[in-house]
């Protein structure tokens, strides 16, 4: 499982966080950007699985390969027939994510053994906590629910908002404000949610509303605002409750 955990994480930090709005608008512009956009997904999870050998390294490689001409083709049947559905988000996700499942099923689903990390603890206390917890499958399932409730939430919300209601006038492209506020909210409800901290919930609960009257009411319709809040809202929700049953 710590193998499959650990792909999933380089998946979701490269394709969400480390997918900027340079390396996406260098995406429409050419193969280079995919290209680029693939290398960035394949270099964080090989960092992340490098322990597990050469094998599983030259399959992240092929997985790379495929998800950069997976991408490539979006972008092609986006250009033919405009529009992004929250189905087709999925889809795209589905694949990249079965890709995946499939490499470690080949693998074996192997698991790292902790006693021969030994010689990497240095006594030194940051550095020995970071091996620690790498080599626990607990924590890389935290960092991937939070990296999947913050940074694939910008994503998921905006895509099944103009699905479901139409675009705004802006498409896909949000605002820094719009961008942090949703990430903030998400993280304050998803710890809300974990450890039932009443506090974390009605901040993040009110976040979106005191945003929305400060600076988006002008422009955004009502119907478009409370969707998105309440993808969002369900998103973090369904994370918090995820963690609290692992936990």
């Amino acid at each position: 499982m710590h193998l499959l955990l650990c792909l999933l994480l380089g998946h979701f930090l490269g394709d969400f966080p480390l997918q900027t709005n340079h390396v996406f608008a260098a995406k429409i512009r050419g193969w280079p950007g995919v290209a680029l956009h693939a290398g960035l997904v394949g270099g964080i999870t090989m960092l992340l699985i490098w322990p597990y050998g050469l094998a599983v390294i030259a399959g992240v490689a092929v997985v790379t390969v495929l998800h950069g001409a997976i991408d490539q083709a979006k972008i092609v049947i986006t250009r033919k027939k405009p529009g992004f559905p929250i189905s087709a988000f999925l889809l795209d996700q589905g694949i990249h994510l079965g890709l995946l499942v499939l490499l470690a099923y080949w693998a074996g689903f192997p698991e790292l053994n902790q006693k021969d990390w030994s010689p990497w603890l240095s006594g030194t206390y940051i550095f020995d906590s970071l091996v620690r917890l790498y080599l626990d499958p607990k924590a890389i399932a935290v960092a991937l629910a939070y990296v999947i409730s913050l940074f694939f939430g910008v994503i998921w919300v905006q895509t099944f908002t103009v699905s479901r209601v139409g675009s705004p006038g802006s498409g896909l492209w949000l605002s820094p404000l719009e961008k942090w506020a949703g990430i903030a909210e998400r993280g304050l409800i998803t710890t809300g949610v974990w450890f039932s901290n009443l506090p974390l919930l009605l901040l993040g609960f009110s976040l979106p509303f005191i945003v929305h009257y400060v600076s988006w009411r002008n422009w955004m319709s009502l119907r478009f605002f409370l969707t998105r809040t309440a993808a969002s809202f369900l998103l973090s929700v369904a994370v918090g409750l995820g963690l609290k049953l692992m936990s």
